[in-house]
């Protein structure tokens, strides 16, 4: 009988083969799909899902050496690990021919029919959500399965442009942690990696998709808008569910964003923190939440307590109104900045940063004024983390459009279109950002100058953020 596997390949591991993969958080794509298999009364093993935040790739290709002919493989794939994803698959049909190998993930979604157009091993391409499919592939087999969102290589040329599959409800889905037979490698990572000498062990999980901003430099939008949640009570009771059987007492909540209500209201996020005296009364558990910055405000902090939350995560971008103004799809400032920095100190949480160097409209003095607030918020004790990215646009997201699809040597060698060259070393983070900024004449700050400002944050404070930077630091 045919096996499922679910593979995910390490990140830019191409480079380097034996280097110890210390992932602390599990690839929740992968492990969303085999709780929801198995909890449908699939035949899958833990042992099929193999995961390379904590696997050597190395040790991937010893083990897709067990795969056997006409076997599921589904690969989660993003920009960083498609070429390496791309080598395995390789391996896999060279050994077993009538295997089957499925790609889903974020760029999966988004270029569903470049990647087929650029990749011969791929047999089909998941846009969207791909718990439903690959349920219905166990039962049915691969070649019956015809729905939204599984695109194969026979049909591709005749299929509508945008097809994504989407689970509207939510709610019964279980945890994608909720089959795991053991995280003890990645919360032995965390241990490790943190320093954290309370030991708290730590994952993530999420409760809620969707997201009512449009940002122009997030593939959420593309993905879907569409606001699913799981009800309050649910998310306590998977809460619970990874403290008593995994020791968990602290979750990163991952969701695009927590507070996200089609009303604009806090409605979600109030009930489950009114919860949480009721679930964790001794306040068992506490968690790391995402929030925009035009969303933190006094009355939302009360709440941000009460759900024990100790750590926010907030997308500040920048700190020029010029470039925020270009660069939110909600209204936002320099200031607004500066009062949610100083109400995440006064309720003595702790913060991870995340900034965006070389947006549109930066300049020589937008970049220091961001510079001189990251440098405020490096001095914050209760910091653990800061990310200055430099900006690289994503497929599909509304800077690609502008910016890559109408500039002619943008287009030509990074649009994943009939020609693409997906499958050439030059796609990369790296280097689409290193083009982005020299091709667009609304970045007047260059390149080079973009990346002194990183090395020099980064060197803020190296004990925390060093072991974070990009692998040129």
């Amino acid at each position: 009988m045919a096996k499922i596997w679910l593979i995910n390949i390490p990140e830019n591991s191409k480079k380097n083969r034996h280097l110890p993969n210390n992932g602390i958080y599990p690839n929740l794509g992968i492990h969303a799909i085999f709780s929801f298999l198995k909890e449908k009364g699939i035949d899958i093993e833990y042992n099929n899902v193999i995961d390379g935040e904590v696997v050597l790739l190395e040790e991937i290709e010893e083990k897709i050496s067990l795969i056997s002919n006409g076997d599921i493989v589904g690969f989660h794939i993003s920009i960083s690990n498609y070429n390496e994803t791309k080598e395995v698959s390789q391996i896999i049909k060279i050994k077993s021919r009538d295997t089957k190998i499925i790609y889903g993930g974020p760029l999966a979604t988004t270029k569903p029919y470049a990647i087929l157009q650029n990749n011969q091993y791929v047999d089909a391409v998941i846009a969207g959500d791909g718990e439903q499919i690959f349920y219905n592939i166990a039962k049915i087999g691969f070649e019956n399965v015809h729905q939204d969102g599984i695109i194969k290589r026979e049909n591709h040329m005749n299929m509508p442009s945008r097809l994504i599959s989407c689970i509207n409800n939510i709610e019964y889905m279980p945890s994608p942690l909720k089959h795991v037979s053991t995280l003890e490698v990645y919360l032995n990572n965390y241990r490790i990696t943190s320093g954290d000498t309370v030991l708290r062990p730590t994952t993530s999980y999420f409760h809620k998709t969707g997201c009512e901003q449009n940002c122009p430099f997030c593939t959420v939008p593309y993905i879907g808008r569409i606001g699913r949640s799981k009800r309050p009570e649910t998310a306590w009771e998977e809460t619970l569910m990874l403290h008593h059987q995994f020791g968990i007492n602290h979750i990163y909540e991952v969701s695009d964003n927590i507070l996200f209500s089609k009303n604009n209201q806090y409605d979600w996020f109030k009930r489950f923190a009114q919860l949480a005296p009721k679930y964790i009364p001794n306040e068992e558990v506490s968690f790391r939440f995402y929030a925009s910055t035009n969303r933190i405000n006094k009355e939302l902090m009360h709440y941000i307590k009460l759900a024990n939350c100790n750590t926010l995560s907030v997308g500040f971008e920048s700190n020029d109104d010029n470039v925020l103004s270009n660069a939110k799809s909600f209204h936002t400032s320099s200031h607004q900045n500066l009062e949610v920095f100083n109400l995440i100190k006064a309720h003595n949480l702790k913060l991870v940063a995340f900034f965006i160097l070389g947006l549109p409209f930066e300049n020589s003095k937008s970049i220091k004024k961001t510079y001189e607030f990251i440098k405020k918020v490096a001095d914050y004790k209760n910091t653990t983390f800061i990310l200055a990215a430099l900006l690289s646009p994503l497929p599909k997201t509304a800077y690609w459009t502008k910016y890559v699809m109408t500039n002619s040597y943008l287009r030509n060698k990074y649009d994943l279109s009939d020609n693409g060259n997906l499958i050439e070393p030059t796609w990369s983070i790296e280097n689409i950002a290193k083009d982005f900024n020299i091709h667009c004449s609304e970045v007047s700050v260059e390149y080079n100058k973009i990346k002194e400002y990183q090395k020099k944050i980064y060197a803020l404070r190296p004990e925390v953020f060093s072991s974070w930077a990009p692998e040129d630091f």
